[in-house]
């Protein structure tokens, strides 16, 4: 704590939130501490704040600090909103100040995750806010989606109408069906009759992308191609069978599936090419592709919304260009239902990037237990971000004190912390040195669109400031969140 003023003339009136002051809220699910960061990057605490003093107004949800600046003798009073949260008025405030902000510790009654609060907050929050809080799910979205008569997507970015009208919705097969399927009946010849592969074979036919139907997965849906508006894809036109047209991918695996004899017309043997390219793990959502899910022989094409020519979503092929599984994906975090998007009858109001990347990077942690994943380029493989997960399970809010006007409602949000690096402003990663990282930690890879990880890097960067320059790094990383 700064030193007692030596000056024993009172203070003259408190200039109330002088600009440029900054705070940032965080709890950890489970633990009963609410914990504050108030800084401004103008002002050393630690020298300059003179004779500090904190005090709780329950009522108003508000935090005051008080003190004198400098030798000034005008009193400075900064006024921070406090949380949605219950507190225990009976705890004292625990305060350290430091060069560059000033650390607040409350005790809470309850962790903010606890269903007593939840509930609580549940009847206190708006629509909006209830949208906000809750985790992505597309048990909900397939419940929206069923309850229109028709449905409609839109370019989020310019409002433009990407498809016709809709009718139908399902829920997208998972790219893991077979590996569930061994989980439960067994890989053996002789277990269950061979149950498992009838299941597989069964299972690939309902991943069939068929007009005025829309598949429906965590991050993306997917349509078949005649129901995009806008955009013209090549078709695969029937050949005579050269030299180099049976060495080519499809001919491949058109060959291969040919000596079945079960199959008949060649027509055929391409609807199951693509399921079996689809069950060996090839074909996804799109929106995030791991290393196990890569083919030398199929690419992943952007999809660009035929008004703004922004990122919408994407689809797969071989080299002819020709969508693989007669479909494309549109992402959730680029498109909305309704206009105008992320109104309240959007049912993708609440997707966005960042929160559509921190789940799927919770369940890659839990599916292969690795909480360091290297971000590379789709198109180039080369590396573009860094990431390690270090807790999945926190809540947060963060904002700027201004002199004039009420304070703000705040609410806690759920986020992960992470550590990062990123191959920005036209830095690169060392690829050696990444190598080395990645095989000693086995850390996870995933490949995404050049866009997606540059808004990816920006987000984090973001988050990176809303901190005071003590608590922004690590190990020589950068500290983070990122909405889940």
């Amino acid at each position: 704590m700064s030193p007692p003023s030596s000056d024993n003339k009172p203070p003259s009136a408190a200039v109330v939130n002088p600009s440029g002051w900054r705070f940032s809220w965080e709890a950890q699910s489970h633990t009963p501490i609410l914990r504050l960061l108030l800084f401004n990057p103008d002002l050393n605490p630690s020298a300059q704040c003179r004779d500090l003093k904190l005090s709780l107004l329950p009522q108003q949800s508000q935090l005051t600090a008080s003190f004198l600046e400098n030798e000034s003798r005008i009193q400075q009073l900064v006024r921070v909103p406090v949380p949605r949260v219950l507190i225990d008025p009976e705890s004292p405030l625990h305060f350290r100040v430091f060069d560059d902000h000033i650390e607040v510790k409350l005790v809470l009654l309850l962790p903010v995750d606890h269903p007593l609060v939840s509930d609580f907050d549940s009847i206190l929050s708006n629509e909006e806010n209830k949208d906000e809080l809750r985790p992505l799910s597309s048990d909900s979205d397939l419940k929206k989606l069923s309850c229109m008569k028709e449905i409609h997507f839109y370019c989020r970015n310019c409002s433009s109408k990407l498809t016709k009208d809709l009718r139908y919705v399902k829920d997208m097969p998972s790219v893991n069906w077979a590996d569930v399927a061994d989980n439960w009946f067994g890989n053996c010849c002789c277990s269950f009759g061979g149950v498992t592969e009838k299941l597989v074979a069964d299972y690939a036919k309902s991943y069939t992308c068929a007009p005025g139907v829309c598949l429906l997965s965590t991050s993306s849906v997917l349509l078949c191609k005649s129901d995009i508006l806008g955009c013209e894809f090549p078709d695969l036109q029937p050949k005579k069978n050269s030299e180099a047209d049976l060495n080519s991918p499809r001919e491949k695996c058109s060959n291969e599936l040919s000596a079945s004899p079960a199959v008949g017309m060649r027509e055929g043997n391409v609807v199951l090419e693509n399921q079996k390219v689809f069950l060996d793990g090839y074909l996804g959502d799109g929106f995030m592709v791991r290393s196990s899910g890569l083919s030398k022989d199929i690419q992943w094409i952007e999809y660009l919304c035929p008004e703004c020519s922004s990122l919408v979503g994407a689809y797969p092929c071989f080299d002819d260009n020709v969508p693989l599984d007669g479909g494309v994906r549109l992402f959730k975090c680029y498109i909305s239902t309704c206009l105008p998007s992320n109104g309240s009858d959007d049912a993708f109001q609440n997707y966005t990037l960042e929160k559509i990347f921190a789940s799927q990077l919770l369940e890659s942690a839990r599916d292969e237990l690795s909480f360091r994943t290297i971000v590379r380029d789709m198109q180039t493989k080369s590396p573009l971000l860094q990431i390690v997960l270090l807790n999945p399970n926190s809540w947060g809010c963060a904002g700027s004190l201004h002199p004039t006007g009420p304070s703000p409602q705040l609410i806690l949000y759920p986020i992960i912390k992470t550590l990062f690096t990123s191959a920005s402003h036209g830095m690169e990663l060392d690829l050696r040195t990444l190598d080395d990282w990645v095989r000693k930690n086995q850390a996870d890879e995933i490949y995404m669109f050049s866009s997606q990880i540059v808004e990816l890097i920006r987000v984090l960067e973001l988050a990176n400031t809303l901190s005071p320059p003590a608590c922004t790094s690590l190990q020589g990383l950068f500290l983070s969140s990122m909405r889940r």
